[in-house]
């Protein structure tokens, strides 16, 4: 299950919060109110404001907004997908920033840090192909057929203690 976030967390760019919604009125108030949806929609997708809304509402669907000073800066939109043989995966429908790269980095690290307390194995979406190249090379993700893939190792690394 999916906890929301009340205000925005901090992250380490100044000025920079992230807040995660779960699904349902409150992530699609949210989100609609972001202003950003019209900006989002691309001539490259076949979604349109309506549908990320939808997505936005599901039970099993999450929201991080991003807020620079305050202001709506960017967005992640999607949902828990259960996959096979036991293996669930953050699906990402749709990402996108009017800011620098380096918000882009932080909302990475924060989105992995979900998907990991979830229990996921991975991160997947379905980006356009304009970007493909930018997510393998900046984030680590594979391309698997008409997907982005970043598998998780929920094992934590050995400490070893003086």
């Amino acid at each position: 299950m999916i906890e929301e976030s009340e205000v925005g967390v901090q992250t380490a760019v100044l000025g920079f919060t992230l807040r995660l919604l779960a699904g349902g009125p409150t992530a699609v108030e949210a989100l609609a109110r972001s202003g950003l949806l019209e900006k989002s929609i691309s001539n490259d997708s076949p979604w349109d404001e309506n549908d990320l809304l939808r997505i936005a509402s599901l039970r099993d669907g999450f929201v991080v907004i991003g807020y620079f000073h305050g202001g709506s800066a960017g967005f992640m939109l999607g949902q828990m997908h259960a996959v096979g043989r036991g293996k669930v995966h953050l699906f990402l429908h749709r990402i996108w920033t009017q800011g620098k790269p380096e918000w882009s980095r932080e909302a990475d690290r924060f989105i992995d840090g979900v998907a990991r307390s979830l229990g996921c194995d991975a991160i997947s979406g379905i980006v356009p192909d304009r970007i493909v190249r930018a997510i393998v090379r900046r984030y680590g993700f594979e391309r698997k057929g008409v997907l982005v893939m970043r598998e998780l190792s929920n094992v934590l690394a050995e400490v070893s203690v003086p």
